[in-house]
C-alpha cells in the first residue's frame, strides 16, 4: 500500500518544477493547463500502473523483506514502467 502512496507526489514534483522554472523565467504564456496536463499524463499513467501492479508487474517485478544484520529492509525489483517513469522525470527535472 505505502509503495503506491508515494507515486502521486512523484508524479506532481517534476511537472511542478517545469511549471515553476518556466514561470520564473518569464515564460508564463507557455504554462497553460493543456501543456501541464500533457506533461503530467505519463506520470499519472505510472501512478495508475503502480496501483494495478499485481495484475501486470510492470512497475515492480518483485518485493520482499530481507534481513541485513539486525535491520529488516524492503527490497524491490523495479520493472520497465518504473524505469521509463524515472527517465521521464529526470528529463523534466
Amino acid at each position: 500500500f505505502w509503495l503506491n502512496v508515494q507515486y502521486p507526489a512523484t508524479a506532481v514534483t517534476p511537472v511542478a518544477a517545469v511549471a515553476f522554472v518556466a514561470s520564473y523565467l518569464g515564460y508564463d504564456a507557455w504554462v497553460s493547463r493543456r501543456r501541464i496536463l500533457a506533461l503530467a499524463a505519463p506520470l499519472a499513467a505510472l501512478t495508475l500502473l503502480s496501483w494495478t501492479n499485481d495484475y501486470h508487474g510492470l512497475v515492480r517485478t518483485g518485493t520482499e523483506l530481507a534481513a541485513y544484520g539486525s535491520e529488516t529492509v524492503l527490497v524491490r525489483e523495479l520493472g520497465p514502467a518504473w524505469w521509463a517513469g524515472w527517465l521521464y522525470s529526470q528529463v523534466l527535472l
